[in-house]
């Protein structure tokens, strides 16, 4: 009755005010899917496979742990994808016997998650950078002012604009 009464409130938690239902579906779902392969793959016993998405340890990890609005995607397809990311990491660290591997699955995803915004970060910024060079400035060949031979001449300290005017 107690992982009834969690699963419950968990569930509409997360439908009402995290809107994270495609992440619990894409987290069961590909939990499911790990412990069907690792019992045709591996001769792991499909109900102690599954049986472990009845434990109250599982379901407040479904509920309250996987789906914390600080670690995890907005939009509904990259929460999925999360989601099915972490069941994947969890089977393969369950064949290599490692405990805790909730925990150690959601870790591992996040960090990813992590290095790739970081990679995407500084990937930006050096093309804006690469941008910013390639600009061309009022009197100079754009050829000869672009990339990292000139880079001083950014924003106000660009060449005066000639006027005009007599």
């Amino acid at each position: 009755m107690i992982p009834l009464i969690i699963i419950t409130a968990g569930t509409v938690l997360n439908a009402m005010l995290t809107r994270k239902v495609p992440l619990i579906l894409g987290w069961m779902g590909g939990f499911a899917i790990q412990a069907f392969v690792r019992h045709w793959a591996w001769d792991v016993a499909l109900f102690s496979a599954l049986g472990t998405m009845t434990g109250v340890a599982f379901v407040l990890f479904t509920n309250y742990m996987i789906t914390d609005p600080g670690t995890t995607p907005f939009k509904a397809r990259a929460q999925f994808m999360f989601g099915g990311s972490v069941a994947v990491v969890y089977g393969i660290l369950m064949q290599f016997n490692i405990t805790y591997t909730l925990f150690f699955a959601l870790v591992i995803v996040c960090g990813v998650r992590g290095l790739g915004w970081w990679v995407h970060h500084f990937r930006n910024r050096g093309r804006s950078r690469l941008a910013i060079d390639a600009t061309p400035v009022a009197g100079r060949d754009p050829v000869l002012t672009s990339g990292t031979a000139n880079p001083g001449l950014r924003g106000p300290e660009r060449a005066p604009q000639v006027s005009a005017e007599p």
